[in-house]
């Protein structure tokens, strides 16, 4: 892959271990370990490569890419091109990046299912949008309550942004064993304007 063989800023959060394989053809297989999780910048900088790179963008991928760096985050894509998301987070973020289309209005819809907070005050929803070179447009941070669940639908402006980042951050930690858990199903971003 061109990202470990040209030395990727990605490529620096893994080593090639020591085994390899060769396959049919004479194809030699490398296999790769992670050593630390991988930043926010270095996923948008990785993104932005891939898509000035595989063009067009493969049909049935989702728009969304998550950066946990506690591994505790998923989605998955449904068919009508929303995604479910789960997250466990804490006082470090955990962010969910989306680069599909982003209209000049955004409609951020979703339906929280299960929200449940152990040791913190505050929840913050932080909205980042950003332009084609990963640069900060615009932001925007909700804040809720612990014991209260994010609503949907947010109408928020989109600013010619390429990138909105939605993080999740736990707030006024009152213990070590702080955290929430979220699961929102139909998580989806849409044109206000129609």
């Amino acid at each position: 892959m061109d990202a470990f063989t040209e030395n990727w800023e990605i490529a620096q959060d893994f080593k090639r271990l020591p085994q390899q394989f060769r396959l049919d053809k004479n194809v030699l297989v490398s296999i790769y370990q992670r050593t630390r999780p991988t930043s926010v910048k270095t996923v948008l900088n990785t993104l932005i490569v891939m898509q000035e790179r595989i063009q067009p963008k493969p049909g049935n991928e989702s728009n969304w890419v998550v950066v946990d760096r506690q591994y505790k985050s998923r989605f998955w894509l449904n068919k009508d091109k929303t995604i479910n998301l789960k997250t466990i987070f804490q006082e470090e973020p955990v962010t969910f990046i989306y680069f599909g289309s982003i209209p000049e209005l955004i409609i951020l819809s979703g339906k929280n299912q299960t929200s449940k907070c152990l040791g913190f005050e505050r929840v913050s929803l932080n909205l980042k949008f950003l332009n084609k070179q990963g640069s900060t447009i615009d932001t925007k941070t909700l804040t809720y309550s612990a014991r209260k669940s994010v609503e949907f639908p947010l109408e928020i402006q989109g600013k010619e942004a390429a990138y909105l980042l939605v993080e999740f951050q736990g707030q006024n930690k009152s213990n070590d064993i702080s955290y929430c858990s979220v699961y929102i199903k139909y998580l989806a971003v849409t044109n206000a304007k129609q």
